[in-house]
Protein backbone atom coordinates (compact mmCIF):
# COMPACT_ATOMS: atom_id res chain seq x y z
CA UNK A 1 0.00 0.00 0.00
CA UNK A 2 1.36 3.78 -0.42
CA UNK A 3 2.12 5.44 2.83
CA UNK A 4 1.52 8.94 2.33
CA UNK A 5 2.35 11.81 5.29
CA UNK A 6 0.44 14.63 6.23
CA UNK A 7 1.22 17.87 8.11
CA UNK A 8 -1.30 18.57 10.16
CA UNK A 9 -2.51 22.14 10.04
CA UNK A 10 -0.95 23.37 13.69
CA UNK A 11 -2.06 26.77 12.44
CA UNK A 12 -3.21 29.08 14.89
CA UNK A 13 -2.69 31.80 13.23
CA UNK A 14 -2.21 30.89 9.51
CA UNK A 15 -2.12 33.89 7.91
CA UNK A 16 0.11 35.36 10.70
CA UNK A 17 3.14 32.62 11.42
CA UNK A 18 4.87 30.90 9.09
CA UNK A 19 6.94 29.43 12.30
CA UNK A 20 4.26 27.63 13.30
CA UNK A 21 3.48 25.81 10.78
CA UNK A 22 7.04 24.64 10.48
CA UNK A 23 6.59 22.72 13.61
CA UNK A 24 3.72 20.65 12.61
CA UNK A 25 2.84 17.25 13.37
CA UNK A 26 3.37 14.86 10.77
CA UNK A 27 1.14 11.66 10.72
CA UNK A 28 0.80 8.51 8.70
CA UNK A 29 -1.83 7.51 6.57
CA UNK A 30 -2.59 4.77 4.13
CA UNK A 31 -4.14 4.84 0.87
CA UNK A 32 -7.40 3.61 0.96
CA UNK A 33 -8.17 5.39 4.47
CA UNK A 34 -12.06 5.70 4.10
CA UNK A 35 -12.10 8.83 5.97
CA UNK A 36 -8.96 10.58 4.29
CA UNK A 37 -9.75 10.01 1.28
CA UNK A 38 -13.10 11.03 1.27
CA UNK A 39 -11.62 14.25 3.08
CA UNK A 40 -9.25 14.55 0.08
CA UNK A 41 -12.20 14.07 -2.48
CA UNK A 42 -14.26 16.79 -0.48
CA UNK A 43 -11.07 19.05 -0.95
CA UNK A 44 -10.41 18.23 -4.57
CA UNK A 45 -14.34 18.95 -5.21
CA UNK A 46 -14.00 22.75 -3.50
CA UNK A 47 -10.59 23.39 -5.17
CA UNK A 48 -12.66 25.00 -8.15
CA UNK A 49 -14.83 27.10 -5.70
CA UNK A 50 -11.83 28.39 -4.04
CA UNK A 51 -9.89 29.30 -7.24
CA UNK A 52 -12.45 31.34 -8.69
CA UNK A 53 -12.84 33.23 -5.17
CA UNK A 54 -9.11 33.46 -4.86
CA UNK A 55 -6.93 33.55 -7.52
CA UNK A 56 -6.42 36.74 -9.64
CA UNK A 57 -6.39 36.86 -13.48
CA UNK A 58 -2.61 36.57 -13.07
CA UNK A 59 -3.16 33.09 -11.81
CA UNK A 60 -1.84 34.35 -8.83
CA UNK A 61 -3.99 32.35 -5.11
CA UNK A 62 -4.50 34.97 -2.32
CA UNK A 63 -1.35 34.60 -0.07
CA UNK A 64 -3.79 33.98 3.03
CA UNK A 65 -4.88 30.68 1.08
CA UNK A 66 -2.57 27.83 1.76
CA UNK A 67 -2.86 24.20 -0.61
CA UNK A 68 -1.57 20.99 0.63
CA UNK A 69 0.14 19.27 -2.12
CA UNK A 70 0.92 16.02 -2.03
CA UNK A 71 4.82 15.58 -3.47
CA UNK A 72 6.72 11.83 -4.38
CA UNK A 73 9.21 10.85 -2.14
CA UNK A 74 12.37 9.17 -3.39
CA UNK A 75 13.46 6.54 -1.03
CA UNK A 76 12.46 5.80 2.69
CA UNK A 77 9.48 4.12 4.38
CA UNK A 78 6.92 6.63 2.51
CA UNK A 79 5.76 7.61 -1.41
CA UNK A 80 4.75 10.66 -1.00
CA UNK A 81 4.89 13.60 1.27
CA UNK A 82 1.70 16.08 2.00
CA UNK A 83 2.69 19.55 3.01
CA UNK A 84 1.41 23.02 2.96
CA UNK A 85 2.71 25.55 0.32
CA UNK A 86 1.30 29.52 0.32
CA UNK A 87 2.22 31.94 -2.56
CA UNK A 88 0.94 29.51 -5.08
CA UNK A 89 0.88 31.05 -8.73
CA UNK A 90 -1.12 28.77 -11.90
CA UNK A 91 1.31 28.64 -14.76
CA UNK A 92 0.45 27.14 -18.35
CA UNK A 93 2.31 23.94 -16.97
CA UNK A 94 0.84 23.87 -13.38
CA UNK A 95 1.41 25.83 -10.19
CA UNK A 96 4.57 26.97 -8.26
CA UNK A 97 4.33 27.91 -4.64
CA UNK A 98 6.54 28.28 -1.78
CA UNK A 99 6.88 25.24 1.22
CA UNK A 100 5.06 26.45 4.36
CA UNK A 101 6.14 23.40 6.40
CA UNK A 102 9.54 22.00 7.03
CA UNK A 103 9.63 18.41 4.92
CA UNK A 104 10.26 15.16 6.13
CA UNK A 105 10.59 13.02 3.56
CA UNK A 106 11.11 15.51 0.38
CA UNK A 107 14.61 17.32 -0.61
CA UNK A 108 13.69 20.63 -0.06
CA UNK A 109 13.51 23.32 2.96
CA UNK A 110 10.93 25.41 4.73
CA UNK A 111 10.63 28.58 2.17
CA UNK A 112 11.74 26.40 -0.89
CA UNK A 113 10.05 26.91 -3.85
CA UNK A 114 8.39 23.46 -5.68
CA UNK A 115 5.66 23.13 -8.53
CA UNK A 116 3.89 20.62 -8.92
CA UNK A 117 0.17 19.36 -10.78
CA UNK A 118 -3.42 20.16 -9.78
CA UNK A 119 -4.35 17.40 -9.25
CA UNK A 120 -1.50 16.99 -6.81
CA UNK A 121 -3.45 19.47 -4.40
CA UNK A 122 -5.12 16.98 -1.82
CA UNK A 123 -6.08 20.05 0.97
CA UNK A 124 -6.86 23.72 1.20
CA UNK A 125 -7.23 26.04 4.20
CA UNK A 126 -7.86 29.77 4.80
CA UNK A 127 -8.23 31.94 7.81
CA UNK A 128 -11.45 34.07 7.72
CA UNK A 129 -12.61 35.96 11.26
CA UNK A 130 -10.72 33.53 13.35
CA UNK A 131 -11.54 30.50 11.39
CA UNK A 132 -10.31 27.82 9.42
CA UNK A 133 -11.83 26.83 6.50
CA UNK A 134 -10.80 23.76 4.60
CA UNK A 135 -8.89 21.74 5.97
CA UNK A 136 -10.34 18.64 5.30
CA UNK A 137 -7.44 15.91 5.80
CA UNK A 138 -6.98 18.22 9.10
CA UNK A 139 -10.38 17.33 10.57
CA UNK A 140 -9.74 13.79 9.93
CA UNK A 141 -6.36 13.73 11.63
CA UNK A 142 -7.83 15.54 15.21
CA UNK A 143 -8.52 12.17 16.75
CA UNK A 144 -4.54 11.45 16.25
CA UNK A 145 -3.56 14.52 17.78
CA UNK A 146 -2.35 15.24 21.47
CA UNK A 147 -5.50 16.15 23.77
CA UNK A 148 -3.66 20.29 23.86
CA UNK A 149 -3.50 20.33 19.85
CA UNK A 150 -6.73 18.36 19.27
CA UNK A 151 -8.83 21.19 21.72
CA UNK A 152 -6.50 24.29 20.00
CA UNK A 153 -7.53 23.39 16.06
CA UNK A 154 -11.05 22.20 17.05
CA UNK A 155 -11.83 25.70 18.52
CA UNK A 156 -10.39 27.59 15.36
CA UNK A 157 -11.73 25.32 12.76
CA UNK A 158 -15.38 26.58 11.14
CA UNK A 159 -18.22 24.51 11.64
CA UNK A 160 -19.06 24.33 7.72
CA UNK A 161 -15.37 23.94 5.87
CA UNK A 162 -16.52 25.98 2.89
CA UNK A 163 -16.55 30.04 4.10
CA UNK A 164 -20.79 31.92 3.16
CA UNK A 165 -20.33 32.87 -0.65
CA UNK A 166 -18.59 29.90 -1.80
Amino acid sequence: MLKHVFAAALTATLAFAQPVLAQDPVTKHETGDPAMDAAIAEAKGSLDRVFAVAMNADGQVHPAVYLKVAVPVTGGDVEVENIWVNEAVKGASGFSATLANAPVYIDAGLGDQITFAKDSIVDWSVSDNGKLYGNYTTRVQLPQMDAQTRASLSAQLSADPLPDGW
